[in-house]
């Protein structure tokens, strides 16, 4: 038997990781799980042991080879197998701290200018901070791809799918959201962008300040007043501008 939760906790995802565990213990760890926690928890422990091949720390860790150099007698199986439930423990351990390690120093070596990307799984949201302090609310199946660093010149960004945008005011770089139906260019303001993949239609509906819509082969831009929304069918090449109760549309 373990000592306390917390052995056997890691006996569980340990067990899981390495593929080891019984008929038995895998119900157990499914039961275990089911807190959203716990899942959490293990999500980032599969992704230590999976997300860094290069240290290969597991590869070449074999408990069944450490333990017959400590111990040649080679002791009951029952104790050998708890040492080795601890020594992947410590596996684990090894791999968090690298992890740790990779991360700080990939931040160091990171260029000022880096292209990241953000997908929000369907059925869930997400919310960002960008550089600029400009904040970012995602929408169920939406991707966002920013500049971790702006070049000085403008603020751009790409979406596809639901984005609402509180910009922060900089009136010398204006902020731009670019989609594959058109252009939305804000200097400071809250507004929505709807765009998926599937639809042809964007929605860009405004909250407050102003914003400047180009949208594909219309060969001309819009100025959008607070409280108005505006939409663009790209197959009917088809502007239509209406006021709206932007509660609807920015919840």
């Amino acid at each position: 038997m373990y000592s306390d939760k917390q052995d056997r906790k890691w006996y569980l995802i340990t067990g899981k990781l390495s593929d080891e565990l019984s008929t038995e213990e895998l119900t157990e760890f499914d039961r275990w799980i089911d807190a959203d926690d716990n899942k959490k928890l293990f999500k980032r422990v599969s992704k230590m042991h999976n997300g860094i091949p290069e240290t290969e720390v597991l590869q070449y860790f074999n408990a069944e080879s450490a333990w017959d150099k400590v111990n040649p007698a080679k002791k009951s199986n029952k104790v050998r197998q708890l040492v080795f439930q601890y020594m992947r423990y410590a596996a684990v351990s090894i791999v968090a701290l690298l992890i740790g390690v990779l991360a700080t120093k990939v931040e160091w070596t990171q260029k000022p200018v880096q292209l990241c990307e953000i997908k929000v799984p369907y059925g869930q949201t997400s919310e960002i901070t960008l550089y600029d302090g400009t904040k970012v609310w995602l929408n169920s199946g939406s991707t966002l791809k920013y500049e971790s660093a702006f070049n000085g010149e403008n603020r751009q960004v790409w979406l596809e799918g639901e984005g609402f945008f509180e910009v922060h005011h900089n009136k010398a770089l204006p902020f731009i959201v670019n989609n594959n139906k058109g252009n939305v260019e804000v200097l400071g303001t809250s507004f929505n962008v709807e765009s998926y993949n599937d639809d042809p239609e964007i929605e860009v509906t405004l909250v407050e300040g102003s914003v400047k819509f180009e949208g594909v082969n219309i060969g001309k831009s819009y100025l959008l007043e607070p409280s108005y929304q505006l939409t663009y069918n790209v197959n009917k090449k088809k502007v239509d501008i209406a006021k709206v109760d932007t509660r609807f549309y920015t919840g």
